[in-house]
């Protein structure tokens, strides 16, 4: 796991600017949104479009499964709405339309049918945890969320602050 005990403003500024390319806005909407509802990864990474936008607006709750399972209703917040309108707009970019069976996050194989793997998107996460300079990359083979989020909540307390400096 990676420490994030010395997450700063500074650092998670760094993570956000290490998405890139035609799947950013996939990977900074899970990555917020996983922050803003402290959700884990494969909670977020079932979800479709159906799940998060209703009547062509986020929806008020997200519905969290773990093996078809309810688990809970997580309320939304204006936060956590931006960033699901932001995906929306990413789908409608990328995809032209708005398919509500579609994963929210979608892998880029399968014309957006399939959702990305939890190894995937640990691989995404790593990634921008390392070209962010907060691991070397031959040690912490698995990047937490969860901690991630645990220890955001303890050093800065302010996780829609968070939000705040990704312009979501």
């Amino acid at each position: 796991m990676i420490s994030t005990n010395n997450l700063t403003r500074r650092k998670i500024s760094k993570i956000a600017d290490q998405f890139r390319g035609e799947f950013a806005g996939r990977d900074k909407g899970l990555f917020l949104l996983a922050v803003s509802t402290g959700s884990r990864m494969t909670e977020l990474l079932v979800l479709t479009i159906s799940d998060v936008y209703k009547n062509g607006k986020p929806a008020n709750y997200l519905r969290l499964n773990r093996d078809r399972e309810i688990l809970q209703d997580v309320p939304c917040n204006k936060d956590d709405k931006k960033v699901i309108q932001s995906l929306i707009d990413w789908h409608i970019d990328r995809y032209g339309q708005i398919d509500t069976q579609r994963p929210l996050f979608p892998s880029r194989t399968g014309g957006g049918k399939m959702a990305v793997t939890s190894e995937r998107s640990n691989e995404i996460l790593r990634a921008a945890f390392k070209g962010a300079g907060l691991i070397d990359g031959t040690r912490n083979r698995n990047v937490s969320v969860r901690s991630l989020i645990s220890n955001l909540l303890k050093v800065a307390n302010l996780v829609r602050y968070v939000l705040e400096w990704f312009s979501i």
